[in-house]
């Protein structure tokens, strides 16, 4: 049900205590994604807790590289997609009832002064079944979300499997572009989130820690 992609920092493992915190409410299956760390001393982990698989697959395509690797191999009803530094703070089974649920969202900017991630968008967003847009939309935060498979299952029909950051800035146009597949699906992450807007969140289900990496 969890999938977390980990770049190890060895001075700030902040993957142990994100497991940790998952455990305190589930004992779903954990899938930790590796995204290339030149340390893998945090393998060890699988020894602490049961249920963990590390899929080292040099993972170079931060969360959406992790999420459709591991939704092509593991089939699951739903899958929740969360940074190594995002720490649960309850039990998030009362969001599976919707079709996808945002950890937090926030109003359609695109914030693009250097001209990156807008043209990236347009670029990659054309060669999938979906339609760039400039507003309309509310971004996901973090890229971070709970999805059943059948919300998945549509989006990769319309080719969106297909976008795959691999720069920061691509990786920040990922947020604005989760929430523009979301809206063409008609699914509401405004509605449907855990935290709600990111700058006035209604509660912190999941608490996301910052530590400025590359």
């Amino acid at each position: 049900m969890f999938i977390i992609p980990c770049k190890f920092d060895k001075n700030k493992p902040v993957i142990y205590e994100c497991i940790q915190n998952i455990r305190k409410f589930h004992n779903e299956q954990i899938v930790i994604v590796d995204s290339k760390s030149d340390n893998k001393d945090y393998f060890d982990i699988r020894l602490k807790y049961q249920n963990i698989i590390i899929e080292d697959i040099e993972n170079t395509n931060y969360v959406e590289g992790a999420l459709w690797h591991v939704f092509n191999k593991f089939d699951w009803p739903h899958y929740c997609l969360l940074h190594d530094s995002a720490m649960i703070q309850k039990n998030l089974d009362k969001y599976k009832i919707n079709g996808v649920t945002s950890i937090g969202y926030f109003t359609d900017s695109w914030c693009d002064p250097e001209n990156i991630r807008i043209p990236w968008a347009k670029n990659i967003m054309g060669k999938t079944k979906l339609q760039f847009m400039m507003s309309g939309w509310f971004g996901v935060w973090g890229s971070m979300f709970l999805a059943s498979k059948k919300v998945l299952d549509e989006v990769k029909n319309k080719k969106g499997n297909l976008i795959l950051p691999t720069t920061k800035y691509e990786l920040e146009a990922m947020e604005r572009i989760w929430g523009i597949i979301f809206e063409q699906l008609g699914y509401n992450i405004v509605q449907n989130s855990m935290n709600g807007y990111v700058e006035n969140p209604l509660e912190y289900v999941i608490i996301k820690k910052h530590l400025l990496r590359q």
